[in-house]
């Protein structure tokens, strides 16, 4: 008898952990796609000798970023507390904050380059493009 009350709670609590485990598993999937196509994006910045490799750096984000635009409109309303104004990585995820900021860092890095060429008509397009996919999001 004793054993199969040790079998139910251990099993209980594989399950309880299990859940815990798998709380923001769609976000941090979704977080790992983003990272991804950012990074790709920031690469291809850093990169860039002139406006039309700003542009396809811009273009190529576009690219990777539009498929998962869906998603991160499903995941805005799931877990508003994330998206939310001043709101902070969830326990869970926080292994994943230092690897986005220091990708903010490298963003900074390069804004001066984004800067230089904001005003050519390819770079425009592409902002453009962007801004509609951004648009898809809310």
């Amino acid at each position: 008898m004793s054993r199969k009350i040790a079998l139910v709670l251990s099993l209980t609590i594989l399950a309880i952990v299990g859940c815990g485990a798998q709380k923001y598993q769609d976000l941090r999937s979704l977080m790992g796609d983003m990272y991804t196509a950012t990074d790709a994006f920031i690469g291809g910045l850093e990169k860039a000798a002139g406006p039309d490799d700003v542009a396809a750096s811009v273009n190529q984000f576009c690219d990777r970023l539009e498929p998962l635009a869906p998603r991160i409109k499903e995941m805005k309303t799931k877990y508003p507390e994330f998206y939310s104004k001043g709101g902070d990585f969830p326990e869970e995820l926080k292994d994943l904050k230092e690897k986005h900021e220091a990708q903010g860092e490298r963003m900074k890095n390069v804004s001066m380059k984004l800067a230089q060429h904001m005003m050519n008509q390819n770079v425009m397009k592409a902002f453009q493009r962007l801004g509609s996919i951004s648009m898809k999001m809310q």
